[in-house]
């Protein structure tokens, strides 16, 4: 449901493909689907690594947050991993949507 935890977390994640794709764009490379702007983001060069699990832990999340909006009948997150309460998981997407944007910005700037 939109507006929603789970999908704020889907929001961070397609943000941060968004910042993918530009940090991709600027080695002249275009993916045509997400998973392949994960890989070609984890190419780049001088990349750090924390961006890379970071977008990759994102796109987890967001699975997650997708299935469990359409097969769950309770607003809860199960399992230990946050505690069963939907904010912990987006205040994690969102300490990962910064990492993410944090080193996207840096290796546009870089790419100039």
């Amino acid at each position: 449901m939109p507006g929603s935890p789970r999908w704020s977390c889907v929001a961070m994640y397609y943000s941060a493909l968004h910042l993918a794709h530009a940090v991709c764009a600027t080695r002249d490379v275009h993916p045509d689907r997400h998973s392949r702007a994960i890989v070609e983001f984890a190419k780049t060069e001088g990349i750090g690594q924390d961006a890379v699990t970071a977008l990759r832990q994102l796109h987890r999340l967001s699975e997650t947050a997708r299935y469990l909006d359409q097969h769950s009948t309770h607003d809860g997150w199960p399992g230990p991993e946050y505690s069963n309460d939907p904010r912990a998981a987006v205040e994690q997407a969102q300490a990962w949507y910064e990492i993410v944007r944090t080193e996207a910005e840096r290796l546009v700037e870089a790419a100039g």
